[in-house]
């Protein structure tokens, strides 16, 4: 019997590390842009800067989640339920300044972690209770194979009637 296998990872490095990325330099972004928010001269470019970056953020996250496969699967709810999130964050006037992309890249990894590691362990599980119980099985066959062995091994005893009339 050989060790269950190892699944491929639902969120690989290089994803974790895109994903991570892009949701950092948004965040920054748009801090800058809050900083540059005073100056009454930039302040229709910083609103539509702002905009355009939240939507090229989200579009480029959705693109990535659904090639990753992330609204599909056991984190599917969690991770659309994460995304809205973030959506929404991005347009609400005080919480927008907030990392909040970048708080819900991690939740997202996370969680995809937390999954990948549950399944594995389920596998792993599976595996050894697999293996405990066909080594039962082979232990009851010994077992019951010795006794056959003693059994035959031993010298019959057994007295006839008519032996033990004669003595």
């Amino acid at each position: 019997m050989t060790a269950p296998p190892v699944k491929k990872k639902t969120v690989s490095e290089l994803v974790e590390v895109y994903l991570l990325t892009t949701a950092v330099a948004c965040d920054v972004v748009e801090f800058l842009l809050l900083l540059a928010d005073g100056v009454v001269v930039l302040m229709p470019i910083v609103f539509v800067a702002s905009f355009v970056i939240a939507m090229l953020d989200m579009i480029s996250n959705a693109m990535t989640f659904l090639f990753c496969g992330l609204f599909s699967g056991k984190n599917a709810q969690t991770t659309s339920l994460t995304f809205l999130a973030m959506c929404a964050a991005s347009f609400i006037p005080v919480v927008e300044n907030l990392p909040s992309r970048t708080a819900g890249m991690i939740r997202i990894i996370m969680k995809a972690r937390q999954a990948d590691k549950k399944e594995y362990e389920d596998a792993l599980e599976k595996y050894k209770k697999e293996v405990k119980d066909k080594d039962g099985e082979a232990r009851a066959e010994r077992a019951k194979l010795a006794a056959q062995n003693a059994m035959a091994q031993r010298p019959n005893h057994t007295v006839s009637t008519s032996q033990r009339l004669a003595a």
